[in-house]
């Protein structure tokens, strides 16, 4: 007698393979597009959207610097400390005997102690300006002011302003960068920021328009 074997049943492998294939034949169906409803593209459209598209991603260049006023530093200053010819150069020192800052967001004096320019004559003329101030607002907040700068003039014109003369700003190049450094709350915001101030010399002292780059 032949014997007749049992017929195993489809494995959930090979279901799970036609539930694929009927899922693949759905998607097929899904995407199928119809080329009658193809239009030619037009390509002067695409280049200038691809432009406009360019252009919205583009940062403009910036071509000036926006500040704001912060603060008119008036300092009075002793006769110069001489110290002549170093192997830096020709080293001159100001001292501060007062002074005061005066701004619609800050104002205060300039303290004496610890205020000083250690001055540096370049042999080319230049003078190098390497300041330390300590300012105290008139709310009670001390305050680190730090500062290099230039200052540049014609022999003529340094002559001048050494006998005390009042010379014209524009007669010279006074410009300075200043830093600050404080642990009031208040004022915090300023150890933040980059300043350039513009320089002045008067017969007894020096004063700088102070601002804050935006």
């Amino acid at each position: 007698m032949a014997r007749r074997g049992l017929r195993q049943p489809d494995s959930p492998r090979r279901a799970a393979d036609v539930a694929f294939d009927q899922q693949r034949v759905q998607r097929h169906e899904e995407v199928e597009i119809d080329t009658s409803e193809i239009h030619a593209a037009n390509d002067d459209d695409t280049i200038n959207r691809l432009e406009e598209s360019r252009a919205r991603c583009e940062i403009p260049a910036m071509t000036n610097l926006e500040s704001r006023h912060l603060f008119t530093l008036t300092m009075t200053l002793p006769p110069t400390l001489e110290l002549g010819d170093t192997p830096a150069g020709n080293r001159r020192v100001f001292t501060v005997s007062g002074g005061r800052f005066v701004g619609d967001r800050i104002r205060g004096s300039v303290l004496p102690d610890g205020a000083s320019d250690v001055l540096l004559v370049r042999a080319d003329g230049l003078s190098q300006l390497d300041v330390r101030l300590i300012l105290r607002t008139d709310d009670g907040a001390l305050i680190l002011m730090t500062y290099r700068g230039s200052r540049h003039a014609s022999p003529d014109v340094n002559a001048r302003i050494a006998r005390g003369e009042r010379v014209p700003p524009t007669d010279y190049y006074l410009r300075t960068v200043p830093f600050f450094e404080t642990s009031s709350p208040t004022y915090g915001w300023m150890n933040r920021i980059v300043s350039v101030a513009v320089g002045e010399r008067q017969p007894d002292g020096v004063e700088y328009e102070v601002f804050e780059i935006l």
